[in-house]
């Protein structure tokens, strides 16, 4: 659910450096084929840059072991000591964020649906009417169509609902939606705003990008039109009450002014062009926000130290990498045979997470002296973990390492120090508290 959120916020952040961009720069331009290209790049970077295994920005310091008595120590609620029943497992969090995951994937799924329902009625549409091929175009002419729209390679409309002039304009500007397969965007834009719902940035996209293939339609068949004034008034009769979908391209759809007023529009100067140079720093920026946010998360409490840090564990663990060290926390008893007897020191544990999810091959590599149920236990901890299935993946080994502590009354720390070189990631604290 971390992992989620982080990705929902770092998309949210490129695609809005990029929509300002293109409201500021580029919006009032007329070179609106660049336009079209930046709009769909603009949707594919914001999904695809925060996935990239960006440096994070490591402005945190670790917390030594040897310190510890100098820090604020959770209290001992979630260090259970092993009686022979299982300990306790507090699963609220983790479910609570399951619910979150799972009501979104829920509304995506929804969106889709409606998505791909509108899909197949417009396919269904079209074999409704009668239909004339042109090239690689067809024309499909249906009686009592509200007004006639492009979908794919296909032109609908109604043959006897216009004027032979006005049939004319709206052929020629159908006609262009279809050869420069102006569907296309859209499709990926609808897509979009179905995966990410709840980027706001996703609607505006699409809508500046609906206007921007408006213009370019406009632009080629005023240019056909013997007359452009003429073109300009058939947009204005078809400007009520249309039933615009986010999928298709009506005639005279909304946007009347702003497509009035760009037709009229003198072209941009080529020195405008310049502009499109701000996209290299916007990137960079985006990619910058991206790396600053993926700073290592602090553990918690309990995880003061760590190594190398393993990204295909955390990624896979249910709840990511605060929940691995809950899970840790949570789930690890201190024995009391080691307990009472004072043990401890460092366990080390191998194991191998498998495509399925599952941990098999489970080895204790590293006890303190008697600290044998020190490494059962642990042992015992991991074959407990939950892991989302990957089957593209490959078996993946690691080690779990988990350090026993006792803290006495007067704040004296038994087994504080660990080796540099038996420091790995996952790594873990378990404390418990003595009166003596």
């Amino acid at each position: 659910m971390h992992s989620l959120l982080l990705y929902l916020i770092q998309n949210f952040v490129i695609l809005a450096l990029l929509y300002l961009l293109f409201m500021a720069a580029f919006r009032h331009t007329t070179f609106y084929r660049y336009n079209r290209y930046f709009l769909i790049i603009a949707l594919l970077v914001s999904a695809i840059v925060p996935l990239l295994p960006f440096p994070a920005f490591n402005t945190g310091g670790v917390i030594p072991l040897a310190a510890l008595n100098n820090t604020n120590v959770e209290t001992p609620t979630n260090i259970n000591i092993a009686s022979g029943t299982p300990a306790t497992t507090s699963t609220g969090s983790i479910n609570y964020q399951m619910f979150l995951l799972g009501a979104y994937a829920a509304v995506a799924v929804i969106l889709l649906l409606r998505f791909f329902f509108q899909v197949r009625k417009i396919t269904k549409l079209g074999q409704t009417g009668n239909i004339i091929t042109k090239g690689t175009l067809k024309y499909v002419q249906i009686k009592g169509l509200p007004a006639p729209f492009t979908f794919m390679s296909k032109i609908y409309f109604d043959p006897e609902a216009h004027d032979p002039s006005t049939l004319e304009y709206i052929l020629n500007h159908e006609t262009t939606h279809a050869e420069e397969n102006h569907t296309t965007d859209l499709l990926i834009a609808s897509v979009y705003c179905c995966l990410f719902w709840i980027n706001p940035f996703g609607i505006l996209i699409r809508k500046a990008m609906q206007l921007n293939l408006e213009y370019l339609a406009d632009r080629k068949a005023s240019a056909l039109a013997e007359s452009s004034s003429g073109y300009q008034m058939s947009l204005l009769s078809f400007a009520v009450n249309l039933p615009v979908s986010s999928l298709i391209q009506p005639y005279g759809q909304s946007f009347i002014k702003n497509r009035i007023v760009m037709l009229n529009k003198k072209p941009s100067s080529a020195m405008q062009r310049w502009r499109y140079a701000l996209i290299v720093p916007a990137l960079v920026l985006g990619c910058t926000l991206v790396a600053a946010s993926t700073t290592p998360n602090s553990a918690s409490s309990l995880t003061l130290e760590q190594g190398k840090n393993d990204s295909t564990i955390y990624k896979r663990f249910i709840g990511d990498h605060d929940g691995y060290a809950r899970f840790v926390s949570r789930h690890t008893r201190y024995p009391r045979v080691n307990y009472n007897n004072k043990i401890v020191g460092l366990v080390k544990v191998a194991y191998t997470l498998q495509p399925d999810g599952t941990v098999t091959d489970i080895e204790v590599l590293k006890t303190p002296e008697n600290g044998e149920a020190l490494g059962a236990e642990v042992k015992r901890m991991v074959s407990e973990f939950t892991f989302t299935p990957d089957p593209q993946s490959k078996p993946h080994k690691t080690i779990q390492s988990v350090l026993f502590q006792l803290i006495k009354a007067d704040g004296t720390v038994l087994g504080g120090s660990v080796k540099e070189e038996d420091k790995t990631s996952p790594f873990a604290v378990v404390i418990g508290y003595t009166k003596n």
